[in-house]
């Protein structure tokens, strides 16, 4: 589903601006 690689995508841009 595009949502959920939605959600991936947010979760790996905060992993990475952590």
């Amino acid at each position: 589903e595009k949502r959920q690689k939605i959600e991936d995508i947010k979760k790996n841009i905060r992993d990475a601006i952590v």
